[in-house]
Parts: C-alpha cells; structure tokens; sequence
C-alpha cells in the first residue's frame, strides 16, 4: 500500500453524503401511465353518472296494480365511432343489485334504497321502449346495436314499481327512494 492514509476511504464517503442528500433532496418523481385499448366508440362524458329523476307520485299509485310509475328515457352514448374498425357491434348489458322481492321477475328489478326497500324496484326497458330488459342481458333482444356511423345512441327507459307485496298490503309510504345501475359495454 503506497501512500495510503488510513481513514481517507471513510472520509470521502463522508464527504460525498451531503452532496447526494442535496440532490435526493430535490428530485422529483415523474411517472407516466397508459392503457391503449382495441375499441370503435368513446362513452360521452354525459352518459357517466346521470341522474334519471322520476316524476313526483302520490303513494295511491302504488297501492293498487300494477303499481307501476310512468317510464322515463335516458340514454347513453357513444362518440367517435371508428366504423373501420374489427368490431362492428356494440352490446351493452346493465347490472346492479336486483330487488328479490319483486319474486320470479327480479332479474329485471333493481332494489332501491330508503324506506321503501323491499316495496318498491327499479325496472329498465330495452331500446324499443317496452320490452323489459332483464340484468345482465345484452340490449335490443341480446342483438346489440350495429356501429353504422360516427355516434351510436342508445335510448333506454326506466320506471318503478311496487313490489307484489307492497301492493296487496299497501306498505308504500311517502319518501325518497334510489337505486343504482352500471353498465358495461362490449364489441363484437
């Protein structure tokens, strides 16, 4: 060992520290993310989270059969359609918590929430605008619909209704009442 100074190694280190903390210091993390997808359509920002609000009725209305609301459109749609692309049909299915005492037809209920949980349930019609769409089927009779042009409109309605129950004991009682559908859609 020519010329060595014991404790030069250590010192250096020593002195290297404070440079590495002062520039750790004020480093900054950028971190980039991205997903590419293989889908023909974008969903409109204002079919996310809408609000279906049904008309104002009277409990009467639920008391007697059908014990059913007047239905009320919504829609969802679908921007920049790409009608070059693989996928020509766009199938959307809704799903939710079904309302089980709506008995064999609780597939195509949703429950509410509120007071009237288990009196009252949320059903959907199919883009016809009257053939019940049961959850977790796909729209327009399991077909979809055909990607033809640059947006595709889905047109849906909802209603409530009373449960079998809640009509024959006549338990509907004044309130507020909400239910909850997600939807998915698919190409093929």
């Amino acid at each position: 060992m020519r010329g060595a100074i014991p404790g030069t190694g250590i010192f250096r280190l020593a002195g290297c520290l404070p440079l590495l903390f002062t520039l750790s210091a004020g480093a900054v993390n950028v971190t980039f993310d991205g997903e590419l997808l293989d889908r023909p359509c974008q969903i409109d920002s204002g079919s996310l989270n809408q609000t279906v609000q049904f008309l104002e009725r009277s409990t009467q209305y639920f008391h007697v059969s059908p014990g059913k609301g007047p239905a009320e459109k919504f829609s969802i749609r679908l921007n920049d359609c790409d009608t070059s692309s693989v996928w020509k049909t766009v199938k959307l299915k809704f799903s939710g918590d079904n309302e089980p005492e709506m008995k064999e037809k609780s597939a195509y209920f949703l429950r509410v929430s509120g007071g009237n949980q288990g009196k009252l349930a949320v059903g959907l019609l199919d883009t016809d605008g009257v053939t019940p769409l049961k959850l977790g089927e796909v729209h327009n009779n399991k077909q979809g619909t055909l990607i033809e042009g640059n947006t595709v409109t889905l047109n849906f309605k909802a209603f409530v209704q009373a449960t079998p129950d809640a009509i024959a004991q006549k338990s509907v009682q004044p309130g507020e009442y909400s239910s909850v559908a997600n939807f998915e859609l698919f190409y093929e």
